[in-house]
């Protein structure tokens, strides 16, 4: 083992569950590692009572004693997970109330919503209701009225439902002592077909009071002393909402890369991506998809009438390319027809639906933006920002690799920074981007957007940052940008994932950002002594485990962290959502894609 790992948490029993069960701990290693890696060590220096002395640590290092106590909880939560966690499924799988029963202590206690629908929502293809969480307002009960409400929730499914139980926060009440009882949240997903043969979900957010967590403990039953339902949201719709159609649809999916039909070596995690756009304008909606593993690189679909594609990538003009990882769509000339940059800038102009023609020859895209190197790690984002009439491309990009550039600093290495691009007309381009005040700072930026924060008619933009804080671009109107923060906190770290749109039809665009989350990681610095860092390097901790963020524009260029309100933090490590309405009642819904490096399909990530 590596000794910086082995000074973090020193246990023979490190091995003693798999590897993959304990994959969610490498997010919150590696923090710690960076941490003692990269972290100067005359920038701070902390103070650790050892016995009646202190001892001084240089660096970011913990004391010896806190790293036990996070080694310790999260050996703990491991057998939790494990046998605690098989065991509440069995008993929920057999439909037994004594089997139930058995996990619970003879003085054991619940509390429970006195009113499933507290708020309910009819959102015309889905009833949601949720209950309120607040203890004042839920009933107390006791072993055999809690196993029969929850038991009846249960048997509102028809057949054995999907059951998915995630652990939150675990941790001795007592720090000193172990073998006092442990109190932990869990979330609790159960989902499947009702009894009128219609999908049903129920999600808890359940407190649980409990023995210290062992084998033993678990294995001799009866140690769970309470269950306090936090929140029940109950999900019930008519149909599916969404159901596979790529093959009837003439979508060749078996020519795409499946990370799940290969072994760990051959994951790949970035495939491709799924662009849409008219570019016959004949009124159907056509998709280029781009793919790590198709034999032509990318696929051009002309959307059919009734739903359906087919294939005209080589009928349309457009040669072969071995993985091209860079696409975007734009009417680079303004003639009202979309063209295409694939690969190391090369560029297709739409010759009127009829054929894309190659031009790169006269433009010089390719070598102003160095993309023959650096296209893997770029991506574009399009508007006219200055409004002369001709879009104009940022081109932001992401780290290489994140050990090249700077966890604690909040940079990536050098020769990888954004551009601005502004179009001066005949496929040509200029780099304004010092000029304009337009460079990412060193960011890692997986995703931008542009949008008119302030409604002036101007395009702003917004980038999200892997190490640290995102930015907006303040549009000045005279060619030229300045630099915000939108909220006054850490923001975005880890962030993959952006999208925005009025999600509360108030007329001010909101943002949301789809970031890494990792449970084990907020469990273990939600475990870390209060004053074990500086209070901003705290601040900085507790987000970088947070998740994914919803910002609701309030104006003024001032923006509102929601995400926990909506239960839309802990999606994931998540890529390439979407603000989209879905079910054509007026309101934006968003689709979080979830997940990082899934290794089975009945085991997926997030």
């Amino acid at each position: 083992m590596p000794q910086s790992i082995n000074n973090l948490f020193k246990t023979k029993n490190f091995f003693r569950f798999s590897f993959k069960r304990y994959s969610v701990l490498l997010f919150p290693v590696l923090i710690f590692i960076l941490f003692k890696t990269y972290w100067p060590e005359s920038n701070y220096f902390k103070v650790s009572e050892v016995g009646n002395s202190r001892e001084i640590l240089p660096g970011l290092a913990l004391p010896e004693i806190d790293r036990k106590y996070l080694w310790d909880v999260e050996h703990h939560a491991s057998i939790l997970r494990v046998y605690g966690f098989e065991q509440i499924k069995s008993a929920l799988l057999s439909n037994q109330e004594e089997d139930f029963k058995d996990i619970f202590s003879s003085d054991f206690l619940a509390y429970i919503p006195q009113n499933d629908r507290q708020l309910y929502s009819n959102l015309t293809y889905a009833q949601v209701s949720k209950s309120n969480d607040e203890i004042s307002s839920m009933e107390k009960v006791n072993k055999d009225d809690f196993t029969s409400w929850f038991i009846s929730k249960y048997n509102t499914f028809t057949r054995a439902p999907g059951i998915k139980i995630k652990l939150v926060d675990l941790s001795p009440k007592n720090r000193d002592n172990y073998d006092e009882e442990w109190k932990c949240r869990i979330k609790l997903r159960i989902w499947g077909l009702a009894e009128n043969q219609k999908p049903l979900e129920l999600f808890f957010k359940i407190d649980l009071e409990l023995d210290r967590p062992t084998e033993e403990s678990i294995e001799k039953g009866a140690w769970v002393h309470s269950f306090a339902i936090k929140s029940l949201n109950i999900s019930q719709s008519n149909e599916f909402l969404m159901k596979n159609v790529s093959f009837e649809s003439g979508i060749d999916i078996e020519s795409l890369h499946d990370n799940w039909d290969f072994g760990p070596n051959r994951t790949i995690v970035n495939t491709g991506g799924v662009y849409i756009f008219d570019f016959n304008r004949d009124g159907i909606l056509d998709m280029l998809i781009n793919d790590f593993n198709h034999y032509q690189g990318y696929i051009l679909y002309r959307g059919l009438a009734g739903g359906k594609f087919r294939d005209v990538t080589l009928k349309m003009g457009l040669p072969p390319l071995s993985s091209p990882s860079l696409v975007a769509i734009a009417d680079l000339n303004d003639d009202g027809w979309e063209d295409l940059i694939i690969g190391p800038g090369l560029i297709f102009q739409n010759k009127q639906g009829s054929q894309f023609e190659n031009v790169s020859s006269l433009s010089n895209l390719s070598g102003l933006a160095d993309l023959h190197k650096t296209q893997r790690f770029s991506s574009i984002a399009i508007a006219d920002y200055d409004k002369d009439g001709l879009v104009d491309l940022y081109i932001y990009r992401s780290s290489p690799k994140p050990s090249g550039g700077s966890w604690i600093e909040g940079k990536m290495e050098e020769n990888y920074e954004a551009q601005l691009l502004r179009n001066t007309g005949n496929w040509k381009f200029e780099d304004v981007t010092n000029r304009a005040n337009a460079d990412g700072e060193k960011r890692s930026i997986f995703s931008s957007v542009w949008l008119d924060a302030d409604n002036n008619g101007w395009p702003d933009l917004y980038l999200i940052h892997e190490f640290g804080n995102g930015v907006l671009l303040v549009n000045t109107g005279n060619g030229s940008f300045k630099k915000r923060l939108i909220v006054k906190t850490p923001s975005d770290f880890g962030s993959m994932g952006l999208t925005s749109g009025d999600i509360d039809n108030d007329g001010l665009i909101d943002l949301y950002v789809a970031s890494m989350y990792s449970s084990a990681g907020a469990r273990v610095i939600g475990n870390l002594p209060d004053d074990a860092y500086p209070k901003d390097v705290m601040v900085e901790l507790q987000r970088m485990v947070a998740g994914s963020q919803l910002y609701r524009n309030t104006g003024n260029f001032t923006f509102s962290p929601n995400g926990e309100e909506f239960d839309l933090t802990e999606v994931g490590w998540a890529y390439g959502p979407a603000m989209v309405d879905l079910n054509n009642d007026g309101w934006l819904d968003i689709y979080a894609t979830a997940g990082f490096v899934s290794r089975t399909r009945s085991e997926p990530d997030g």
